[in-house]
């Protein structure tokens, strides 16, 4: 289950993420269909991520191609040579709901794939993983928890073993919260990481606090926002509370992302990618 783990740390739309990460609330479920439907609003076909060497040299890292509804169909993935490393496909069904997830090798021969099951909301209570020989590799399942605002996870490795729990809280309730809190313990419970997120007056999420498994701050994520209420900059900042790194985003005349450096704590760039789109007709 190496591509559709949920990430405690993800990136913005059309940013960096090469796979969908599922719904598990309805505010989260009507956030990706509102994704969706700006992608189709302005007939977006495929979008190609690059990364900028120093020396100004372009890689391929991520092709992706979109169908009507402005959903990503296939992710074609590249290593660091630029050489096609990967293949996804994506399925979805009538309802729009991310069903199948399926990486193969540039030869065609399947490397993973999951399959996902969603209640009569579309929110996601379950994944199954399948290996390259089509035997279960892992499971995730979704406990929703409206007493506590919370919603569980839980993951199993290949043999149905428990191997780490997930609990996404949520600050005014599943149906209309945002994500407030996470936090993930081993299968003995102890604890991997927490996270604590905070919002501002608008809504939007201001700071990223994640803590170590014995509790101590790690680093903080402040975030500024431009006039559309797109990412403008993410600063993180360690526990000493010196900056380390700044990302820095800009857009197109459309409003989707067309670059993002990343600087350190003096402004040199440590990283550089780009972004093109083809539109339809």
């Amino acid at each position: 289950m190496k591509k559709l783990i949920l990430l405690v740390f993800t990136f913005s739309f059309l940013a960096a993420n090469a796979h969908i990460e599922p719904p598990k609330t309805k505010k989260e479920k009507a956030n990706a269909e509102a994704n969706y439907a700006r992608a189709k609003a302005a007939c977006i076909k495929e979008s190609i991520l690059y990364s900028i060497s120093s020396e100004n040299k372009e890689t391929k890292v991520i092709h992706a191609f979109f169908d009507e509804e402005g959903r990503e169909k296939t992710l074609m993935l590249y290593d660091k040579m630029g050489e096609l490393s990967s293949i996804v496909a994506q399925t979805y069904d009538k309802h729009g709901n991310l069903v199948l997830d399926a990486d193969r090798t540039p030869k065609g021969i399947m490397q993973e794939m999951n399959i996902l099951h969603y209640d009569d909301d579309g929110l996601i209570w379950n994944i199954i993983s399948y290996d390259s020989a089509w035997n279960i590799s892992g499971s995730l399942s979704y406990e929703m928890m409206p007493e506590t605002n919370e919603v569980y996870l839980t993951k199993n490795n290949d043999m149905h073993a428990l191997q780490y729990t997930i609990t996404y809280h949520y600050n005014k309730g599943l149906d209309e919260g945002d994500c407030s809190g996470i936090v993930q313990t081993d299968a003995d419970g102890k604890l991997m990481i927490r996270v604590e997120n905070l919002f501002d007056d608008n809504g939007q999420r201001s700071r990223k606090i994640v803590y170590g498994n014995d509790g101590s701050l790690n680093f903080t994520y402040h975030y500024t926002y431009n006039e559309s209420g797109d990412f403008s900059e993410i600063r993180k900042i360690g526990s000493d509370g010196n900056l380390q790194r700044t990302d820095v985003y800009k857009y197109n005349d459309k409003g989707f992302v067309n670059a993002v450096k990343v600087l350190d704590a003096e402004g040199k760039v440590i990283a550089n990618r780009r972004y093109d789109y083809v539109f339809r007709d």
